[in-house]
């Protein structure tokens, strides 16, 4: 991306890296269930 006289943005290995992550946390969030959490606590008190 050029901007102008103001900046010029190269993606490079940091595009990778980013896109990794996403699709990591992706796969986490489709493995986390939030209620075993809460059933965890509710058993506790």
């Amino acid at each position: 991306v050029n901007l102008q006289a103001l900046a010029t943005i190269e993606p490079g290995i940091g595009a990778t890296y980013f896109g990794a992550v996403v699709v990591i946390t992706m796969f986490a969030a489709q493995s986390f269930d939030p209620r075993l959490i809460w059933d965890n606590a509710e058993a506790r008190a």
